[in-house]
């Protein structure tokens, strides 16, 4: 799926497009605002989760001992 943003009335792609994609290749374009909103919501949550996951890694000495078992491995 190809992410894309209306400017200036034009549909302008926020990533580059497949090399196969030439010019007058046609595509359809379907607006999803209301799975939009609710993926800003869903990210916000995971956000938020990831960063109360990942607080314990903030502290040298659980580095230390991530580090020793990724050596010993």
């Amino acid at each position: 799926m190809i992410r894309a943003v209306v400017k200036n009335g034009m549909i302008q792609p926020l990533e580059p497009l497949p090399d196969a994609w030439t010019d007058g290749r046609e595509v359809v374009v379907d607006a999803q605002e209301a799975d939009l909103m609710n993926g800003i919501a869903d990210g916000d949550q995971w956000s938020s989760d990831m960063n109360a996951l990942t607080a314990p890694l903030n502290d040298p000495a659980e580095w230390q001992e991530i580090e020793a078992t990724l050596a010993e491995a």
